[in-house]
C-alpha cells in the first residue's frame, strides 16, 4: 500500500520520502531488524527508489532492555510473596527477551545444595522432560550451569546446550527441543539467594550487553525478598505482642498524644466495663 501511494506521487511529478521498520533475512536465515529511509523521485521520466538501509539491532536491544526493567519493576511492586514476585518476574523476562522456560534454583543453606523452586513455561504441557528432570535435581557448588552461578555469583550463558559437556541435563533439554540456556544469581544481604535458569527452543548466540541488565534484576528481586522477610517479621512481631496485651493479668490502656485511647485489653474490658470495639 506504500509503494503503491508512492508510484501515485510520482506519476504526478512529486517527489516523496517514506521511513518504516521491517525485518532482513540474512543469506544464512538468520534476521535481524533494520529501518528503511525510501527516496522516490522521477528521472527522465521513470520512477526511481533510492534506499538507504539501517541496522537497527542496537536501537531494538536497548528498548527491549529498558522495557524488560520497567516490566520486572512492574512485577515487583505488584506482587506480595515471593512464589508472586517470582513467576512475575520470570514470565517478565521469557516474554520480553523471547526466552521459553524459566526455572528458580533456591540456595539450601542447611545442605548447602541448590534445589528446585518455581519454574514458569508459556504453556503447562510444554517441555515436560527438562521439568521433571530439573525438580528432581540438586546441585552444589560449582556443578552445572545453576551452580556455577552460585559458585561465582556472575551470568553464564550457554548458546547451544548439546554442545556443553558439563551440562547434565542436555539429553532431556534435546527431547524437549531446547537449545540455548542462561542464568543469573539472586543476591540477598551480600549472598546468593538462588538463581534464575532460563531456555530457549533456539540456539541463542551471547548477548554481553545484557549482563548488567540481568545483574540489577537480580539485586532488585534480592531487595523485595528483604521487604518482604521485613514486612512477615513486623507482623509476626505485632501478633506476639497482641497475644502479650491479651494474656496480661493487668489492665493495660494506651492512650496516643491527642488523649484517644488507642489500646484496651482483655482485662481493661473487665475492670471498666467497656469492650475494646
Amino acid at each position: 500500500k506504500s509503494f503503491a501511494t508512492l508510484i501515485q506521487f510520482l506519476h504526478r511529478g512529486e517527489r516523496q520520502s517514506l521511513q518504516f521498520n521491517t525485518v532482513h533475512r540474512r543469506k544464512d536465515l538468520s534476521t535481524y531488524p533494520i529501518r528503511v529511509h525510501l527516496q522516490c523521485s522521477s528521472f527522465r521520466g521513470r520512477p526511481t527508489f533510492v534506499a538507504i538501509v539501517l541496522d537497527i539491532t542496537e536501537q531494538c536491544r536497548a528498548q527491549r532492555r529498558r522495557a524488560t526493567q520497567y516490566a520486572v519493576t512492574r512485577a515487583l511492586a505488584g506482587a506480595t510473596t515471593v512464589e508472586q514476585a517470582m513467576m512475575g518476574v520470570m514470565q517478565v523476562i521469557c516474554g520480553s527477551l523471547s526466552w521459553d522456560l524459566g526455572l528458580l534454583w533456591q540456595v539450601d543453606r542447611q545442605r548447602e545444595v541448590l534445589q528446585p523452586s518455581y519454574f514458569w513455561r508459556k504453556a503447562p504441557d510444554l517441555f515436560p522432560n527438562i521439568v521433571a528432570a530439573s525438580q528432581r535435581e540438586t546441585f552444589a557448588s560449582d556443578v552445572e550451569l545453576p551452580g556455577r552461578v552460585w559458585a561465582t555469583g556472575e551470568v553464564f550463558w550457554i548458546s547451544e546446550v548439546s554442545s556443553e559437556t558439563t551440562f547434565r541435563r542436555h539429553a532431556v533439554a534435546e527431547q524437549d527441543g531446547l537449545s540455548g540456556s542462561y542464568a543469573f544469581p539472586i543476591w540477598l544481604r551480600g549472598t546468593v539467594y538462588g538463581v534464575l535458569e532460563f531456555f530457549s527452543r533456539e540456539s541463542q548466540p551471547q548477548e554481553s550487553d545484557l549482563f548488567p541488565m540481568l545483574v540489577e534484576i537480580g539485586s532488585q528481586i534480592g531487595l523485595f525478598i528483604e521487604r518482604i522477610e521485613a514486612e512477615s517479621a513486623l507482623r509476626e512481631n505485632e501478633t506476639r505482642t497482641r497475644r502479650m496485651i491479651d494474656t496480661a493479668l493487668d489492665a493495660i490502656i494506651t492512650m496516643n498524644a491527642e488523649g484517644l485511647i488507642v489500646e484496651w485489653n482483655k482485662q481493661a474490658e473487665v475492670m471498666f466495663g467497656w469492650s475494646r470495639q
